[in-house]
């Protein structure tokens, strides 16, 4: 039996375009690239992308809504792109579902991506610092990011809107956010959010509010087992509590000891006090959170 032969002019169908995030890994054969910040002086938070094309044709890059990058310092905030600068067809392709891409030439190129943060009580470089990829954002954060650059929406705006996916889920949805986020289920995300960017460095103010809301059940799983009860059994929080404890006994004991001694006590401690550094974590177990001599902060260490 002859095999019939392919139509003429038919061809394989195209490889699909490489992604942002594998060419800033080195994993893309040909190109290689490079994330720097340029944070200061812009209206909108830009990263720009140096790339190197050594395969002598013209290369697409995907950008896919919501590509995380972060510096290596632990308190600079991790951003999400929202899509390249001064691309004419970036509203309609998200409009219509798509991916923006980027069009590479052959040899050295540059091109800029205007990004958003995603820790809001996180601070910003001010200088060009390198960034490397950390993956993609969890939904809702890429809808919402496709929304922002379908309705072309302004920079401010655009920043409260992934603010509410990262940080502030409150309902109802201030009316006017409600635009870029009618294709989230605010109700649902609200009452249950939880992480979208893996940071487990940064603690989200949802996150933060729930372990002084009362009225926070520990045991929903809602905050995806970062926060927990104080009181919730034999671990860190013990541990903490035993420390406070600690404190007030030792006070108690200086002034018993002082009124034998025959003079007035000391004045009595206003709390218990203990130098900054890293203790057990009282919200998880296994994971250590920096006291700063006074409160609890956002700063953790630990799964």
């Amino acid at each position: 039996m002859l095999a019939v032969p392919a139509a003429a002019g038919a061809q394989d169908a195209p490889a699909p375009p490489a992604a942002l995030g594998p060419l800033l890994d080195g994993e893309v054969p040909g190109l290689t690239a490079t994330a720097t910040t340029d944070f200061a002086g812009a209206e909108d938070m830009q990263v720009v992308v140096e790339v190197s094309n050594a395969t002598g044709a013209a290369a697409p890059v995907a950008v896919p809504f919501g590509t995380l990058l972060a510096t290596d310092e632990a308190g600079d905030q991790t951003v999400a792109v929202g899509g390249p600068v001064d691309d004419p067809t970036l509203a309609q392709v998200a409009t219509d579902g798509g991916t923006p891409t980027l069009m590479v030439p052959p040899g050295e190129s540059s091109h800029t991506l205007v990004v958003y943060c995603t820790e809001a009580d996180d601070g910003a470089p001010s200088e060009a610092t390198p960034l490397r990829h950390l993956g993609p954002a969890e939904e809702p954060l890429p809808t919402v990011l496709r929304a922002v650059a379908a309705q072309e929406a302004p920079t401010a705006r655009a920043q409260d809107a992934v603010w509410w996916v990262t940080d502030d889920a409150t309902t109802p949805v201030p009316a006017d956010l409600a635009p870029l986020l009618a294709d989230v289920d605010t109700e649902a995300f609200g009452a249950d959010p939880h992480r979208v960017v893996p940071d487990t460095g940064y603690t989200p103010r949802w996150a933060r509010a729930a372990v002084l809301d009362e009225s926070f059940d520990a045991g929903s799983g809602s905050s995806g087992g970062t926060v927990g009860a104080v009181g919730g059994g034999a671990g860190p929080g013990l541990v903490v509590l035993a420390w406070l404890l600690g404190g007030v006994a030792v006070a108690v004991g200086a002034v018993v000891l002082a009124s034998r001694a025959g003079r007035s006590g000391p004045a009595p401690l206003p709390a218990p006090t203990r130098p900054a550094g890293w203790y057990p974590d009282p919200w998880a177990a296994g994971r250590h959170r920096w006291w700063d001599g006074r409160s609890w902060t956002g700063r953790v260490h630990g799964p």
